[in-house]
Formats: C-alpha cells, sequence, structure tokens
C-alpha cells in the first residue's frame, strides 16, 4: 500500500474542522500529522478522531491541547498510527487562532492503488 497525502487543512475558524473523512468504507490509518504555525504568535492545537465524526471534545482527544510557537512544526506520529474501516470516522484539527496553522495527514487506505 502506498503512503500518500490524505487531507489538508488551514481551520478557518476556532471550532473543530475536519481534517480528513474518508470517501468510502476502505480501511485507513493515517500515520503522520503535520502541523504548521505561520500565525506570528504562539497557537494551541488539539486533534481529534472520532468514529462518527460528530463528537469533538476531550472524549475524542488523540493529541491534547498543546502550544505550538509562532513558526514551529508539530508532528504528531501516533504508535499504530489512527485507524478505521467507517466512511464517517473523521480525523478533526482544532486551533485557538482563525488562519494560523497549516496541518497535513498522511497514511493510507487499504485497498486502494495509487
Amino acid at each position: 500500500m502506498a503512503r500518500r497525502q490524505l487531507g489538508q487543512l488551514r481551520p478557518s475558524t476556532t471550532s473543530a474542522e475536519v481534517l480528513f473523512n474518508p470517501s468510502t468504507n476502505q480501511p485507513y490509518t493515517i500515520d503522520l500529522i503535520i502541523g504548521t504555525n505561520s500565525s506570528g504568535g504562539s497557537v494551541d492545537v488539539t486533534i481529534y478522531h472520532h468514529a462518527t465524526g460528530t463528537t469533538y471534545d476531550g472524549t475524542t482527544e488523540v493529541l491534547a491541547t498543546s502550544t505550538l510557537s509562532d513558526g514551529g512544526t508539530l508532528e504528531f506520529s501516533p504508535e499504530g498510527g489512527l485507524s478505521d474501516y467507517r466512511k464517517l470516522g473523521n480525523v478533526a484539527v482544532k486551533t485557538s487562532v482563525v488562519d494560523s496553522v497549516n496541518f497535513t495527514a498522511y497514511g493510507v487506505i487499504e485497498g486502494e492503488k495509487v
């Protein structure tokens, strides 16, 4: 299976926004999320993974709120990756400042031919 970019987002609100939403019920694994802060100041960042893509709070956090300094880069690589097989299983990100952090998710979708 080929590892590739699965999602990219620069959140335009301070609410959780979907970084990756699978388009099929194919099993997927996201093994790396990179966030780069270009806001001019520090930004709080939170990452969520929810099986039905409806709840983004402390119960679905996979990276608790962390501060990313200006110009800083976050590399989130959870052991075993973030995996699911349901079409509704979303990975979302939240920032404390709008239009401040570029996020990119990398991983694989099982059975995908690239």
